[in-house]
């Protein structure tokens, strides 16, 4: 069943809590913020406390929802079969975030192994962007009114950029991908000449590509969960931009025994989507980085 729009906006103002707590903690010092690093890994009290201000609001909400995030065990079964499933990620680019950098706050609701929703909240410049299934995208800028939220300035549709040639677009790329020139070294691989930035949030690149300010993103990392993606992917949708898998499939979620994504996660604008990925599937090592996916 649909959200109602009621329900909706309660959401967002719940999302807004959680990211309002993110902005608080992240005064810590680091030793004090961190619980668990390893590896790939770090888990911080922003993300924890966020999590469970989204998770207690969710299942009280709608009981018989699932809910998964990236603290929350995977349970598997409810998942699958549940009618509808949140992908919470209740900070995005945590690692970047306690460097000074922006992160986001991700949530999707899944029915039919599609999102239905989808919220994106920057807590550091309090701005989100939104998507109901057939309404669009927007975006909306927060304000502080002491202890309360006020209501918005006002929130602007979305649509994605109309560039059709891959010399003319801008593209964003993660972090840690690239070391140095490498990032420029790519997109000119690309053919890509309009531009190039790096962005930590995936959330924030999702934002930027449905805002028509950028073009394409690519990701191919292995490490990649539905929770990481599903926001985004109903985000530039409904901003009338393309989604899918580096093979050029459809987004599938909550079907799968893992929550891994190992084709990949692409989204662009209309025009540059599929063009962008054979593009992609023509580089020569060491820029090609997955090997092991051909169209």
């Amino acid at each position: 069943m649909p959200l109602s729009q009621k329900e909706f906006n309660s959401l967002q103002l719940k999302i807004v809590e959680a990211g309002g707590r993110i902005r608080e903690l992240r005064k810590q010092p680091r030793d004090k913020l961190v619980v668990k690093e390893g590896g790939k890994q770090i888990v911080t009290k922003m993300d924890i406390e966020s999590d469970d201000i989204l998770r207690t609001y969710i299942q009280n909400a709608f009981p018989n929802d699932a809910y998964v995030s990236e603290e929350t065990p995977d349970r598997k079964k409810d998942r699958i079969e549940a009618k509808r499933t949140w992908l919470v990620d209740p900070l995005d680019a945590t690692r970047w975030v306690l460097q000074g950098l922006e992160g986001a706050v991700m949530v999707a609701a899944i029915e039919d192994h599609t999102p239905v929703a989808g919220v994106i909240y920057n807590p550091f410049k309090q701005e989100m962007w939104s998507a109901q299934k057939g309404k669009g995208t927007y975006y909306t800028q927060y304000v502080d009114a002491g202890s309360t939220l006020d209501l918005d300035y006002g929130s602007t549709k979305l649509t994605a950029s109309n560039r059709t040639k891959l010399a003319d677009a801008f593209i964003i790329i993660s972090q840690r991908e690239f070391v140095g020139q490498e990032g420029m070294e790519f997109a000119i691989a690309m053919g890509i000449h309009g531009g190039v930035t790096r962005q930590p949030s995936l959330g924030l690149k999702a934002g930027r590509i449905a805002n028509g300010t950028a073009d394409i993103y690519l990701n191919w990392s292995k490490d990649t969960q539905e929770w990481d993606v599903a926001a985004a992917d109903i985000l530039i949708t409904e901003a009338q931009g393309r989604s899918g898998t580096l093979l050029l499939k459809p987004m599938v979620y909550c079907q799968q025994e893992s929550t891994a994504l190992p084709e990949g996660f692409a989204i662009a604008n209309p025009y540059l989507f599929e063009k962008a990925i054979r593009r992609f599937h023509s580089l020569e090592k060491p820029l090609r980085k997955r090997e092991d996916l051909r169209l």
